[in-house]
């Protein structure tokens, strides 16, 4: 079917529309892309070479709050771009009583919510109050994924381009 455009606020506004849908798909694989890198090198590494006791009594389990603290914001959009932000909303994580000792793990010795999004991004062998273990910098290999060697970001926008404009 032919677009009906007739004059540049049309035409701005047909591409605004598109790269609204392209923004909106590229922005939930790559968070999708982001959860994968925690859950293997967060959630998976931890449980890797032991059980974790502290987690869930019944299913050893962690309550997976980090991995949905990553958020995007609203799209801002201005007379030339459209834009959207990336962010770790800490404060969403609760700090109830389901853990071992009766707490979460991120708030034992006080609350450790706000820095764990930087305190996870570790490459190598990480001394913990249970057991050491390896962990991957899961921030620097999404990072890499996307804008490195493998350009999965620009893959996905030509992806939604041809799909939306």
């Amino acid at each position: 079917m032919p677009i009906g455009i007739n004059n540049n606020d049309q035409l701005t506004l047909y591409f605004r529309n598109g790269m609204e849908k392209v923004i909106d798909a590229v922005s939930e694989e790559v968070l999708d892309t982001l959860q994968i890198f925690i859950e293997t090198n967060v959630y998976d590494a931890a449980q890797r070479d032991f059980e974790r006791e502290w987690y869930y009594k019944g299913n050893k389990r962690p309550t997976m709050q980090f991995l949905n603290a990553f958020r995007w914001d609203n799209m801002k959009e201005t007379s030339k771009e459209i834009t959207r932000v990336l962010f770790y909303d800490w404060a969403t994580m609760g700090v109830g009583t389901t853990g071992k000792d009766g707490d979460y793990l991120h708030t034992q010795n006080g609350d450790f919510r706000e820095n764990m999004a930087e305190a996870f991004n570790v490459d190598g062998y990480v001394e913990g109050e249970f057991n050491s273990r390896k962990r991957e910098p899961y921030w620097d290999n999404f990072i890499d994924a996307m804008f490195g060697g493998e350009k999965q970001l620009d893959e996905l926008f030509k992806k939604y381009i041809s799909k939306y404009i």
